[in-house]
């Protein structure tokens, strides 16, 4: 794997997790768009790819059991529908990368000055893989 396709797989997820750390526990439908990514066949790609990873490592859950009812499509954009952070999801934001500095609080600011989720990306993806491997071994 590119460099460049690992970044932009770390950045999609830390994006992914921070728009729904936002909603807590209450389930949401979202899109590309709403990740600030323009709606085509390389983002729908990337998005679905991670959405369905970050699930099938328990950090998100969707509320249809049903993987076909999990995405939909309208206006050429595919939406994730009804997804939520689930607890390991929620330990993910709490765990400690800097210092006392949670993951959870580098996300909130970094929005706050305005840098979205791009620099947060780095350090979802360092601590998303020691935090799969903890929960997997």
């Amino acid at each position: 794997m590119s460099d460049s396709i690992l970044n932009e797989s770390e950045r999609m997820i830390a994006m992914i997790i921070g728009h729904l750390a936002d909603g807590g526990v209450t389930r949401q439908t979202f899109s590309v768009r709403e990740l600030g990514y323009e709606a085509n066949d390389d983002s729908h790609r990337l998005f679905r790819d991670a959405v369905l990873w970050l699930g099938y490592e328990g950090i998100i859950a969707s509320g249809y059991t049903e993987r076909k009812n999990q995405f939909s499509q309208k206006d050429n954009t595919i939406f994730a529908r009804s997804f939520f952070l689930t607890s390991k999801g929620f330990k993910l934001l709490s765990e400690k990368f800097d210092g006392e500095l949670t993951l959870g609080a580098a996300v909130k600011e970094a929005n706050s000055n305005g840098t979205g989720y791009a620099n947060a990306g780095t350090f979802f993806g360092g601590i998303l893989g020691g935090f799969t491997k903890s929960i997997s071994g």
